[in-house]
Formats: C-alpha cells, structure tokens, sequence
C-alpha cells in the first residue's frame, strides 16, 4: 500500500454528506423561525384592542389589602393626628353639643369627681 496515495480511511463518512447535513439543518431552522414568527404575528394581531382574555378584568385600584409607599412616614403622621385629638380640643358632635378635651385635663376632672362605686362593693371590703 501505498502512504502517499491515501491519506484518510476509506470506511468514514463523506464530507459531503456532512456539509449537506448542515445545511439542511440550518434551512430547516430558518422555516421553522419563519413559521413561529408569523404565527406570533398572526396571534398578536388577532388579540389587539381587546382584552386577552374574556375573564381579565382591568382594575384602576388595587384590591385590599393595599401596601403602603412609604410605611414610617405614614405612621408618623398617625401618631401626630392621635396626639393632637389626644391634647387638644374639639367638636366631636356640634348639634348635640359634645366635644373632646385633653386626655391629661380629662384624667384631672375624673380624679376631682371621683369613679363610681357600686353598691355594697365598699361593705365587702373592696374599694
């Protein structure tokens, strides 16, 4: 045998056979990105201006519960809207004429007047 005569084994494949190979395959995987881009196309097309799904609803408000943006800053601001109803005066009902007074100065009139006792509570021992 000669060395110079043949310089690769007779029994593999063809080069051929491989080129055409990818080639098919790379034609084959063009089509089929073809086909899936018109069918999204097709589909996209179909559902604008309406809703995707019959069930989907738009909602313009989250459902409750809601979160909060900015959580310290809205308990701040919580507390200060408690203490000024806390410490200061106001209307609770203008025409049956109630209102709220300070929490310290409502303790004050509570201690001059006294807490009621029931009756016969002092005779059994109790304050």
């Amino acid at each position: 045998m000669n060395a110079s005569a043949t310089r690769h084994e007779p029994t593999d494949v063809g080069i051929r056979i491989i080129i055409l190979a990818a080639i098919g395959l790379a034609v084959g995987a063009a089509v089929i990105s073809l086909i899936v881009y018109g069918v999204t196309k097709l589909l996209f097309a179909e559902t604008s201006g309406r809703a995707a799904s019959p069930m989907q609803v738009e909602q313009a408000i989250a459902p409750e519960p809601r979160l909060q943006p900015d959580p310290p800053a809205q308990l701040i601001d919580l507390h200060q809207k408690e203490d000024r109803i806390l410490k200061g005066y106001g209307w609770v009902d203008k025409a049956s004429g109630r209102v709220h007074i300070p929490i310290d100065r409502a303790i004050e009139l509570q201690l001059q007047r006294g807490f009621p006792v029931r009756q016969g509570a002092a005779e059994k021992g109790r304050p």
